[in-house]
């Protein structure tokens, strides 16, 4: 689910925080990184947990319906539909995700007025009250109310508080949890109950590459700055912001360790980093002293890259 983009994210805020505290050690630098990575597919996996309980809400909603003294026309007419089809049942009765999401404690202590309220504001929207006009309805309908509950959700309040409470890098991960929801949405059904385990931190990007490039900026910290120092122009390295010399020493630690990333995309990917999280002169400055760096480097022959173009 991690792309390296998020690894990268990740990666500087774990080395911006050892700079902040002195007291913190490496090793719990490495700890907090992978609480950090395990956080992104709980947010997932807890998104899922409560789009399935909102759905399910319907059939409480059903029986709430047809249990008054006089029911109206429409409460006779409602269907459980959102909770009975096919793509929410399985969100709604898989045991291997109940077992998930119990075992890493993320259908605890949910608060079921919280799903009441979201459930009643949705049934309110034109895609839910369409969806419960028709009469036969197809799996990609079927998808789509889903889909529809959860962009109803994502940009709710109510809904974001909800995640916010308990997970502190929602901000971080919101574009890449957001995009893993729809997909397994889509995807759906299937026969496999362990579906969401395919968006489970792989190990490729989060040591191979997040936990190497980490290690490699800490051990060898002195060395990129006698690196990036020359290449100031008019700068004194203690001018130069923390985090704009964390996001020069990380892509100038990638461009030299991993032979299969392209410069260019090393370049491009810290540059945006400097554009969103740094200041607003950031971008041109490290632009500046990358452009600066890779053009030394690469005549002195250091940038070993496996393939043609990744150079360049």
């Amino acid at each position: 689910m991690l792309s390296r983009r998020n690894v990268r994210v990740k990666v500087m805020q774990s080395l911006y925080a050892m700079n902040r505290d002195k007291e913190l050690s490496f090793f719990q630098v490495k700890k907090n990184y992978f609480l950090s990575v395990g956080q992104s597919y709980d947010i997932y996996l807890f998104n899922l947990w409560i789009l399935g309980r909102i759905a399910d809400f319907s059939r409480a909603e059903l029986s709430r319906k047809r249990s008054k003294y006089l029911p109206s026309e429409e409460d006779m007419a409602f269907k459980d539909d959102l909770a009975t089809n096919p793509i929410s049942a399985l969100l709604i009765r898989s045991q291997e995700l109940s077992k998930e999401c119990k075992d890493l404690g993320i259908s605890t202590n949910i608060d079921a007025d919280n799903i009441r309220k979201l459930y009643k504001e949705f049934e309110e929207s034109d895609p839910y009250k369409e969806y419960l006009k028709r009469t036969a309805v197809t799996t990609e309908e079927h998808v789509q109310i889903l889909l529809d509950l959860y962009k109803f959700c994502i940009n709710h309040e109510l809904f974001v508080d909800m995640i916010e409470d308990r997970y502190f890098t929602w901000l971080d991960d919101k574009s890449i949890v957001v995009g893993s929801v729809k997909r397994t949405i889509k995807a759906l059904p299937i026969s496999e109950e362990d579906f969401f385990k395919a968006y489970k931190p792989d190990l490729e990007t989060t040591e191979e590459f997040g936990l190497e490039l980490m290690e490699y900026v800490h051990e060898n910290s002195a060395d990129l700055e006698s690196i990036i120092e020359p290449m100031l122009e008019n700068w004194e390295m203690n001018r130069v912001a923390v985090l704009d010399m964390i996001i020069l020493k990380m892509a100038i630690a990638e461009i030299l360790i991993f032979p299969t990333i392209p410069t260019k995309v090393s370049l491009n990917e810290y540059v945006d980093l400097s554009k969103l999280y740094s200041t607003d002169k950031s971008k041109e400055f490290i632009n500046g002293v990358l452009d600066r760096t890779v053009k030394k480097l690469v005549k002195e022959n250091k940038i070993q890259k496996e393939g043609r173009g990744l150079i360049d």
